[in-house]
């Protein structure tokens, strides 16, 4: 099997494609067992581009190790498999009958335990099994053939490590909770049109009453809401105390079975609800679902009465709300209908009015559980106050208690330019610890309104469940947390640049950020953004700048890394492969324009990456990674994976290309080694490059103030001593020759600076070819001098101190030195007569035009040819 990866991130979707189909040929013909459309229908969903540098050896394992998970599986089980694929990685395979809801709760109970999800197959296959559950065959799903199920997660985490035992039991519950209710999801609707025909009875409750809570109960059956639990409980007394026992047998879904069927004791508020002669109990469960999605469950309680017409139980119903039960309009809903009208007759608002309208748009965004839930009188309080501050911005706190007193609802309005995630998670702190709750959980509604919208509901441990708080004194601590990021913003400009240069910042960029940028910047990030900015659009033409910033722990990314372009707008198959040969590994990024108030427009793309902590010089990285870029950038330097010297080794971007004009000409040596493999090799050694570039400099650089001889003794020691140490034989010989050409080096230009003060695009280094031994080729030259750049590379070999030659424009860019050596022994002979030795130079190309271009072809030559003399 060959151990080659078919796709690479720079080339475009289509060849993507074209690449993920060789991909599927080669893994099938791989002698692996696993026939073409098995593959195919494995890796159909998964994006081409998630495959990249995926090798066919990688696919053959990732589907042979889900094959042997699936091996057993007797009928009605499910069976996972988790591994660890390295740090903070892990693999999930999973084989299941399928059913609606997999992927989503595999993918939330992963998220639990603090997994992002890096990659996912999900195809179905019908598979034939033996009586015991044996898998004989593997076949992709046609017509309504039984399917199961296999998916295939790879997911990561930055938290620490989960117990995989612990993680895979949980698999297996959430899956057994996922059969189960859809089992007998059938069941359970059939007993909410059951108790529809029911509730009421023995009630004493009027005929709209029972005729709307029935109307309710068969509009859920109707497709809103995702059931998942049913039982049927008695409200007695239990030593003395008032409690809902369950009644046995009649468990359905998540709810099956009547293990643990032990009596809930009420409390005073919990037992005052229970008693009272409402027919339909609509709440939040103390319990999450693990079905479909991470959220606390909706709880649909139907009274049951005795003839007495006294509470005597209740038939109880667990899920979540569909989509189609959050999109319809309040005033089509059953129960929410009327509500709606009774809270625009209690706040004294007409339906047609503006104020109606304005109402209703309220209503109707309102979060839908939190409206089944709540009373009229309660709502139309909140109502009246969003009526009277009209559309204008405004920061208001409005709080419910659950009338079981489980939780609190707070519903907080504040001007939706004030909103970001920042001030999101500050409420959250403030609420939490205001009510002294366990937990929170918050949706976000921003909208065409004036303001944003957060409903917090704050779960209560039973200590605080009769927690008093001050609606006044919490806005009061609400409105200084969510101040506006402008204001944010022109104070931070302030501390960072002084008043006279933030008056200019801000009358430059004051409110003209767009909202998806405020979403997820900082007002200090904006500052700096905004300063380069400035910087590059005053600078004529295009251009790019880029900045290094660590994030806060705990994310996922260690730095962003921000990139700003003037012009055209960046590809990112242009970024990602530099910034991976520096050493970064992307994980995320988030693009933004940002138009100043002039109209001038900059292009921003924030890159979060991972970056080792164990870097040399982390002090001095943020500028030597922007040089590096830039310089791979502008066409100064190649495109290699040497540059993640810069990151790992502190390197210099000057450094890293010293040390690559030295790679390149040791492979046109005796050394025939790949330049990767040397690269791979050097980053091994950190401490053997590092004291090479030293060597360099201490050696060569004019600048150099201390005992040169003296200190390049000291380094040659080190050297030899961490020589000792290397163990592979290639290493070696490599990193030994390395030293040796550095040793032989008698002058360079690499020191050499332009008028504006930035190195040369090239080097140059005069070596003396008889101190490299063994290195080279016999026979050796006098001296040779070798040329490198990005554009151009050749070698100058001079057999004596006065010696005789010309020049060769090349096309062999992998053995340039071999033809100029035999051109030269020619030449020798050639000039036997007239001048004792020969000498020869020769250049080659490094990104030639094609051909077929020829006046293109003849003018990089011509200039190659100038950068080489």
């Amino acid at each position: 099997m060959p151990n080659r990866a078919l796709l690479s991130s720079s080339v475009s979707y289509s060849r993507l494609e074209q690449a993920k189909a060789a991909l599927i040929s080669e893994v099938a013909a791989g002698g692996t067992g696993v026939s073409a459309d098995v593959v195919a229908a494995y890796l159909d969903l998964i994006p081409a581009q998630e495959l990249v540098d995926r090798t066919s050896a990688e696919v053959v394992g990732m589907i042979v190790t889900h094959r042997e998970c699936g091996a057993m599986r007797p009928a009605g089980s499910s069976q996972i498999s988790c591994a660890t694929a390295g740090a903070g990685q892990i693999i999930v395979d999973v084989v299941v009958d399928d059913m609606p809801y997999l992927i989503d709760s595999v993918s939330a109970e992963l998220a639990r335990h603090g997994y992002d999800i890096d990659l996912l197959a999900h195809p179905l296959f019908h598979a034939e099994r033996d009586a015991s559950g044996a898998l004989i065959e593997l076949h992709p799903v046609t017509g309504d053939q039984p399917a199961e199920s296999w998916m295939h997660f790879e997911a990561s985490t930055t938290g620490p490590d989960v117990d995989l035992d612990e993680l895979a039991r949980r698999l297996a519950a959430v899956l057994d909770d996922v059969r189960s209710a859809i089992g007998d999801a059938d069941m359970m609707r059939a007993k909410a049109l059951e108790l529809a025909g029911a509730v009421g009875c023995n009630s004493g409750a009027d005929q709209d009453t029972i005729s709307e809570s029935a109307e309710f109960l068969r509009w859920l059956a109707d497709g809103r809401f995702i059931f998942m639990g049913f039982r049927k409980y008695d409200l007695t007394t239990v030593d003395g105390c008032v409690a809902l026992v369950p009644q046995p047998g009649t468990g359905l879904g998540v709810r099956r079975g009547d293990d643990n069927l032990r009596p809930t004791l009420l409390s005073d508020t919990a037992r005052t609800a229970a008693h009272d002669q409402s027919l339909l109990v609509i709440s939040k469960a103390n319990t999450r679902s693990t079905v479909q999605r991470d959220a606390y469950l909706d709880y649909v309680g139907v009274k049951l009465f005795a003839k007495d017409g006294t509470v005597e139980g209740e038939a109880r119903f667990l899920g979540l709300y569909t989509q189609a039960a959050t999109a319809q309009s309040v005033m089509e809903a059953p129960l929410l209908a009327a509500k709606v009208r009774k809270v625009m007759d209690e706040v004294g608002v007409a339906e047609s009015s503006h104020s109606g309208r304005e109402l209703l748009r309220l209503l109707e965004t309102y979060p839908r559980d939190e409206l089944f839930q709540i009373d009229a009188t309660s709502l139309a309080n909140i109502a009246r106050s969003v009526v009277q501050f009209g559309g204008r911005e405004a920061t208001r706190a409005f709080i419910r208690p659950d009338r079981y007193g489980r939780f609190y609802s707070v519903l907080v309005f504040l001007p939706a330019e004030r909103y970001t995630p920042t001030v999101r998670q500050q409420i959250e702190d403030c609420v939490r610890v205001a009510f002294g709750g366990s937990e929170v959980d918050t949706t976000v509604r921003i909208g065409d309104d004036a303001n944003a919208r957060l409903h917090i509901a704050v779960r209560m441990d039973d200590s605080e469940a009769d927690v008093v708080i001050d609606p006044d004194a919490l806005e009061a601590q609400i409105v200084e947390l969510s101040r506006s990021w402008d204001d944010d913003f022109a104070d931070t400009a302030i501390d960072s640049l002084g008043e006279q240069a933030a008056a200019r910042l801000l009358r430059r960029w004051a409110g003209n950020f767009p909202l998806n940028y405020l979403a997820v910047r900082a007002v200090d990030e904006a500052v700096a953004d905004a300063v380069v900015c400035d910087r590059l659009l005053a600078t004529p033409g295009p251009g790019v700048e880029v900045r290094l910033a660590p994030v806060p722990a705990g994310e996922k990314a260690t730095h962003r890394f921000t990139l700003y372009s003037v012009g055209a707008a960046v590809l990112l198959s242009d970024v990602l492969p530099r910034l991976q040969h520096l050493g970064l590994r992307v994980v995320n990024e988030l693009p933004f324009d940002l138009r100043r108030r002039d109209g001038r427009l900059v292009h921003i793309y924030d890159f979060g990456v991972q970056i080792s902590p164990d870097i040399i010089a982390p002090e001095t990285l943020p500028q030597r990674l922007s040089e590096a870029f830039i310089a791979a950038w502008r066409g100064d330097t190649a495109n290699f994976s040497i540059d993640s010297a810069v990151t790992l080794l502190g390197f210099t971007s000057r450094e890293a290309t010293i040390i690559r004009a030295y790679m390149r000409y040791l492979r046109q040596t005796a050394l025939n080694f790949s330049i990767r493999y040397f690269e791979d090799i050097l980053l091994a050694h950190p401490a053997i490059a590092r004291a090479v570039v030293d060597l360099f400099c201490t050696r060569l650089d004019p600048g150099f103030g201390g005992d040169r001889d003296a200190r390049s003794e000291q380094i040659d020691s080190l050297i030899r001593d961490e020589l000792q140490k290397v163990e592979s034989l290639d290493a070696d010989r490599l990193m030994r020759a390395l030293h040796l050409v550095i040793r032989a080096t008698l002058r360079t230009n690499a020191f050499v600076v332009d008028a504006a003060g930035d190195p040369l695009p090239y080097i140059s280094f005069k070596i003396d070819s008889a101190a490299l031994g063994a290195v080279l080729p016999a026979p050796r030259p006098h001296v040779e001098v070798w040329v490198y750049s990005p554009r151009v590379e050749g070698v100058h070999l001079r057999f004596g101190p006065v010696a005789r030659g010309g020049l060769r424009w090349s096309d062999r860019r992998e053995d340039v030195r071999t033809e100029v050596l035999g051109l030269v022994k020619a030449q020798m002979v050639k000039n036997a007569v007239i001048v004792p030795v020969g000498a020869k130079g020769g250049f080659v190309l490094q990104n030639p035009p094609a051909r077929t271009q020829r006046d293109a072809f003849l003018t990089e030559g011509v200039a190659c040819y100038r950068i080489f003399i």
